[in-house]
């Protein structure tokens, strides 16, 4: 008994096409609307993302040497991995949002350097049969000794700077109205207030909230947050012949489809600024999904493969490559329906969000996702992203939350916190203390703790305003 499948290859599934992009440039980012993915199944790994970005944690190490003429040159290591796979991703990935960054700044503040490069080195030792290779990201620096100097101080700053844990709390947020697909993305930086402001009329009853998740990284690193769909569809049949009948084995695709945010935040000297790289990946399905039915002549035990005919419609037999012909008196002609997929996909991308003082955090407008009737008929939908960003030092967090807990939720109508106590206590002994709540290194509320069942703890709030994520502390 000899396995035969029918597939249809077309390009959509078997390779990139050339795409029809259409791209609107702003003062903030870039939008590009594609109607094929290069990846039909998975669009968002295929598309170039902001890149991927592994912070300062093995940041420091340098070499200075002098250079005749009263100049020096840096090297300075931003990174250093021995994980598989890191040498191709360096060899093949554009440079970092975090390497860009550091070029451009040292370029700004240091009139006295060459251009700053990026250097990738990569060791390989071998020993008793067994080999490994470190992968090290430096940056080279090279000018007048002061300016050098200068610069050490500066990448020295950075790197301490961004041993800082940043939070970012993102609220995605679908308009039920229609949206039109000629606009710029655009980002607007708000404070506290103004941050609030947005969220309440984002949340007024009119739009579907999509999502509102929180991730923390360190400073420098780059994290990820998505609502994915995964939407099952028919892709091709593998036949067997069983005595007289012909089975039909369908094989099922997978597709993607969604929304995925990446964020690199960098912390600059001293904390004064926080600069964001962002960037946006929409990926719709198009619905109802195109289907295409296939005949399929009389198939025997011949050892050959089913592939579409030129005209898409039919199948034929081929065996090393020629075409076979059914046998004769085999039968009446088999038909089966397949899916065919289209992901429609928007991306944006931004500039630096560089964030300062009272600045609490950016919110994106303009983006566009797409949706189809019944009939096909396509619709535009706005898509607006709120992201609020704070910064903890690791040793406040873990001090703080030692002491107590962490704040789950507040209802402003009854001045109520809800938190819960951390395992290290004992939870009912906290029961009519006084209690304080921080956010970022900063005291945001004071309370006291009014009951407590289980770990979980009510705080009536006396001043302030607490929220989901502050610090629980004495």
């Amino acid at each position: 008994m000899n396995p035969l499948r029918v597939a249809v290859f077309l390009p959509l599934l078997a390779a990139p096409l050339p795409a029809q992009d259409v791209t609107h440039v702003g003062s903030t980012g870039r939008v590009t609307t594609t109607d094929r993915a290069a990846s039909l199944e998975n669009p968002f790994e295929s598309l170039d993302r902001i890149g991927r970005d592994h912070g300062f944690q093995n940041a420091g190490a340098r070499e200075l040497r002098p250079i005749p003429g009263g100049r020096a040159r840096l090297l300075y290591t931003l990174s250093r991995s021995n994980e598989p796979g890191r040498i191709e991703e360096f060899a093949a990935s554009r440079p970092s949002f975090r390497d860009r960054w550091l070029i451009e700044e040292l370029r700004a503040r240091h009139d006295g350097l060459d251009t700053p490069e990026i250097v990738d080195e990569a060791r390989r030792r071998s020993r008793d049969g067994e080999s490994s290779t470190l992968v090290t990201r430096r940056i080279e620096v090279t000018g007048r000794q002061e300016s050098v100097d200068a610069a050490q101080r500066f990448l020295d700053a950075v790197v301490q700077e961004n041993q800082k844990m940043v939070t970012a709390e993102v609220w995605i947020v679908r308009s039920n109205g229609s949206g039109t697909a000629n606009g710029e993305a655009r980002v607007a930086l708000v404070d506290e207030k103004a941050l609030e402001r947005r969220l309440e009329r984002l949340m007024d009853g009119r739009n579907d909230m999509v999502l509102a998740p929180k991730v923390t990284m360190l400073g420098g690193q780059s994290a990820s947050l998505s609502v994915l769909n995964q939407v099952a569809y028919l892709k091709d049949f593998r036949f067997e012949r069983v005595g007289n009948e012909l089975i039909a084995d369908p094989e099922v695709g997978t597709v993607h489809e969604g929304v995925l945010i990446d964020l690199v935040p960098i912390l600059g000297p001293a904390g004064r600024t926080i600069s964001i790289g962002a960037g946006v990946t929409i990926a719709n399905l198009k619905r109802p999904i195109p289907e295409m039915a296939l005949h399929v002549p009389p198939i025997d035990s011949i050892a050959a493969k089913a592939k579409a005919s030129d005209d898409r419609r039919s199948v034929r037999l081929e065996k090393d490559g020629a075409a076979v012909s059914a046998p004769a008196g085999a039968g009446a002609t088999s038909r089966v329906t397949i899916q065919l997929p289209e992901v429609a996909v928007t991306r944006w991308s931004s500039e630096e969000i560089r964030l300062g003082d009272g600045d609490e955090g950016f919110h994106v407008v303009g983006l566009v996702e797409r949706d189809w009737d019944e009939a096909g008929k396509e619709r535009l939908r706005s898509l607006e992203i709120l992201v609020r960003i704070s910064t903890l030092d690791p040793e406040s967090l873990r001090s703080r939350f030692a002491t107590l807990g962490e704040v789950l939720g507040y209802d402003a109508d009854v001045r109520r916190a809800f938190a819960r106590i951390s395992g290290d206590h004992e939870p009912a002994s906290f029961v009519g203390k006084d209690v304080l709540v921080f956010r970022a290194d900063e005291r945001v509320a004071t309370g006291t703790v009014e009951s407590v069942q289980g770990s979980l703890a009510v705080v009536a709030i006396e001043d302030g305003t607490p929220r989901s994520g502050d610090a629980l502390g004495r």
